[in-house]
């Protein structure tokens, strides 16, 4: 009897794991427009959710466990003006890939005076 328990839940386990597994995943590169250059540390955020990645050394984000659906896909970094990629679908077991070229936002404060 106590076999024959610990099978049913083991294969109740095993089959279940595919009903849990119904989501999908985000991949991509930030690069700056006018270089080509990799951004490091550019903040990813999938809009109304707390979910998001940062890039890596060579620009890569990766955004794992999505829910299937339609997403707007923001991308931003300190000195940077923020690109948001809408309506970006995400598919059961499937990668989606969005790359980004954030342009340069230069901005211009008054001149700070220091006295020592």
């Amino acid at each position: 009897m106590r076999k024959l328990l610990l099978i049913s839940i083991l294969a109740l386990h095993i089959f279940s794991i595919p009903i849990f597994a119904q989501v999908g995943k985000i991949t991509g590169v930030v690069k700056d427009a006018s270089t080509g250059e990799a951004l490091i540390g550019a903040n990813i955020l999938l809009e109304g959710t707390s979910t998001g990645a940062a890039t890596n050394v060579e620009g890569y984000f990766v955004i794992l466990n999505v829910s299937p659906g339609n997403y707007n896909l923001k991308a931003s970094m300190v000195g940077y003006t923020a690109e948001i990629y809408q309506n970006l679908r995400v598919n059961i077991d499937q990668t989606t890939e969005v790359n980004f070229n954030l342009n340069s936002n230069a901005f211009q404060t008054e001149e700070i005076v220091v006295i020592a």
